[in-house]
């Protein structure tokens, strides 16, 4: 036991002299370990109060994974059904184009006559007035309004029961 006890006392002065300088090197940078301390602290702060509300992550979190399957399952299922049943979209027709289509058209109209154009004075007037029948022809034509019930204007009534308030 004796060799134990030696040995224990040599190792410790031998460390002794590492023991002294790792106290002064924590004295001397303890206002760095208590500042990096206050760092980490406001660092976790932000990470405490997500915490709080876990339950709430756990419940969103479940339903967005719910409605994804739900949807998967629902997009997956009425495509089958729509093949089977075949109820697919009718595929665009191959044939003309729109470019096409506006080319023929130009094709049948008739050339542009080029004749000297319209010059438009003042209207001529009439010597004689119209006569009367042909006069409320043309107010019919103008006034004539929609049937059914477009042509029915509806009144709306003043609500004075705000007032009293």
């Amino acid at each position: 036991m004796d060799y134990l006890k030696t040995t224990l006392n040599v190792l410790y002065y031998l460390i002794y002299p590492i023991l002294v300088l790792l106290g002064w090197m924590s004295m001397i940078f303890a206002p760095v370990f208590y500042l990096g301390h206050y760092i980490l602290h406001a660092f976790i702060v932000p990470i405490r109060l997500l915490a709080m509300f876990e339950s709430l992550y756990i419940f969103l979190g479940t339903a967005a994974i719910v409605g994804i399957l739900t949807g998967s399952i629902l997009h997956f299922s009425s495509t089958l059904l729509a093949s089977t049943l075949n109820l697919d979209s009718v595929p665009a027709r191959e044939g003309r184009t729109a470019a096409s289509v506006r080319a023929a058209r130009r094709e049948k109209l008739p050339q542009r006559l080029d004749l000297p154009a319209l010059q438009i004075g003042p209207l001529p007037k009439l010597e004689k007035p119209m006569k009367r029948e042909y006069t409320d022809l043309l107010e019919k034509d103008r006034v004539r309004r929609p049937d059914g019930l477009l042509s029915q204007t509806i009144l709306e009534e003043d609500d004075d029961s705000e007032d009293e308030f």
